[in-house]
């Protein structure tokens, strides 16, 4: 049974690190859009990561569970008290655990590049909008309306 649970245990994480690798191409390919200032394509690039890190969740609510239960059989409070003689493929599952570390450090990395590319790109909006509402003041200034009403001066 305790067997069956670490193989049950690595399957889920090879599941999650597959996910992790698409949203760590999605970010990168956000990266491009980003720079292309593509913000529908960036849109469903968001809405696809969403739906992956939505099937992240399920996995790892799963894993826990199964987690919480090979613990409680071992009579353990952590993975790492579980001797790899007696589960030899527990080593599988904490290379599988670590690979997952690296790709969700990757995934922050390429974000946090995004995030300041995206923080710039609104500071030129910004600026631009200022541009833009100077130009109106200025436009206003310098192009008043006359009355149209005309003193007529008539004398009987």
């Amino acid at each position: 049974m305790e067997e069956k649970l670490v193989q049950e245990l690595i399957g889920l994480s090879k599941e999650k690190a597959n996910y992790l690798t698409n949203i760590l191409d999605l970010t990168k390919e956000q990266k491009r859009i980003i720079n292309e200032e593509n913000m529908e394509r960036l849109n469903q690039i968001i809405e696809k990561k969403s739906e992956i890190i939505k099937e992240i969740d399920k996995l790892d609510v799963s894993f826990i569970m199964k987690l919480s239960q090979l613990k409680k059989e071992n009579n353990i409070g952590d993975l790492n008290e579980i001797d790899t003689k007696k589960y030899p493929n527990l080593k599988e599952l904490k290379e599988v655990v670590a690979q997952i570390t690296s790709i969700l450090m990757a995934i922050s990395i390429v974000d946090k590049e995004n995030n300041k590319a995206l923080e710039e790109g609104l500071e030129k909006v910004k600026l631009n909008l200022k541009k833009v509402k100077e130009g109106k003041k200025a436009y206003k200034g310098y192009n008043k309306s006359i009355p149209q009403s005309m003193l007529i001066d008539e004398k009987k």
